[in-house]
């Protein structure tokens, strides 16, 4: 997605059958994922990824359903009385920590996709 273009983030973190927002497990995504934004060009934006608070109790979640064990919030983050509930990388942390953003700003994203193979 070219970085000037950006969706919010509404409809982006309901499961679709085999692809999510990104979801950050361990160190090594976060240097992955950081590598192929910035190979993107998507280097001037922040950039959406499937973690979001959907009940604003601050308790975090991914999109794909997967357990928040790993964490790379920034300093100060998740502040827990702000009104973003929706989790972004931005480029100030060379998109390896997580900021917390109001879920209608506009910004690209990475998606996760599943491939099955039928045995």
């Amino acid at each position: 997605m070219d970085s000037t273009e950006g969706l919010t983030i509404h409809g982006l973190t309901e499961p679709a059958i085999s692809r999510f927002l990104v979801f950050i497990l361990t160190q090594a995504e976060v240097t992955f994922v950081a590598l192929l934004i910035k190979e993107s060009g998507a280097k001037d934006g922040n950039v959406w990824i499937g973690l979001y608070d959907s009940h604003r109790n601050c308790h975090w979640h991914w999109s794909s359903g997967s357990l928040v064990s790993y964490k790379s919030w920034d300093t100060g983050a998740p502040s827990c009385v702000n009104t973003a509930y929706c989790a972004s990388l931005a480029p100030s942390s060379g998109f390896k920590k997580w900021k917390e953003d109001s879920c209608e700003e506009k910004f690209s994203f990475f998606c996760k996709f599943k491939y099955w193979r039928q045995l």
